[in-house]
């Protein structure tokens, strides 16, 4: 399961990942499923279970790598205005084409930081009309996701995800920061101190109780921890 923190009281739209009200609320439940290119009759499955189940609201991959293929790119051309004439789309941008990494795999930084932000700058301007939101990586505790074992001290993750979130502020949508599994609040803090934080909206936290997690305390401990950390910086 997948959720996220907003980082201060501002208005926010329908579509935000977790509303603020001042009277009593329902749970707002989504879906998370990675689509792959070629995958339209999947799609279509996908979207007749959400019709089936009541549920409006997908946070889904965009792969960067994939994006610079002409298979790719022809993908997600058709793949988020299908989704969007649906469902609220949360897209989750990551996977480092290899051509423009320190190390030839898609979890590699890339060798250029700003890189990504103008890889979301063009989608935004393509896809915008799609979304309101777009999450900046995803579990970058991961090795398969993001190689912090050739990023010491995460520098080249601050400078790649804290440029793209100014940007996307910049061109008017909502910023998501990447959830770890589990998230580690000192990591959390990093993020601070290194001015990531300044554009961020909302904290993805990331959970799988009773899966591999053995050290699991329950959600009013897990997201406490988050929120002390929120607090402490305001």
């Amino acid at each position: 399961m997948d959720t996220e923190l907003p980082m201060a009281p501002i208005h926010h739209a329908t579509s935000d990942p977790l509303e603020h009200s001042t009277g009593p609320t329902r749970p707002r439940i989504g879906l998370l499923e990675w689509l792959r290119p070629g995958e339209h009759e999947r799609v279509e499955d996908l979207l007749a279970d959400m019709r089936t189940l009541g549920i409006t609201e997908l946070r889904t991959g965009i792969s960067w790598a994939d994006s610079l293929t002409p298979e790719g790119d022809a993908w997600y051309a058709w793949l988020l205005p299908r989704l969007a004439r649906d469902v609220a789309v949360l897209p989750c941008v990551l996977y480092t084409p290899p051509s423009q990494a320190i190390a030839a795999k898609s979890s590699a930084p890339p060798r250029d930081p700003k890189a990504y932000a103008d890889f979301i700058d063009v989608l935004i301007t393509r896809f915008g009309q799609h979304f309101e939101w777009i999450e900046l990586w995803n579990e970058p505790n991961n090795l398969s996701e993001w190689d912090w074992t050739l990023d010491p001290g995460w520098r080249i993750f601050c400078e790649m995800v804290g440029g793209a979130a100014y940007w996307v502020r910049h061109r008017g949508k909502k910023t998501v920061l990447g959830g770890m599994a589990p998230l580690d609040p000192n990591w959390l803090r990093l993020m601070f101190q290194a001015g990531v934080m300044a554009y961020i909206d909302a904290v993805g936290v990331h959970a799988f109780p009773g899966t591999w997690d053995l050290t699991w305390e329950g959600w009013p401990s897990f997201i406490g921890k988050a929120r002390a950390v929120l607090d402490e910086h305001c």
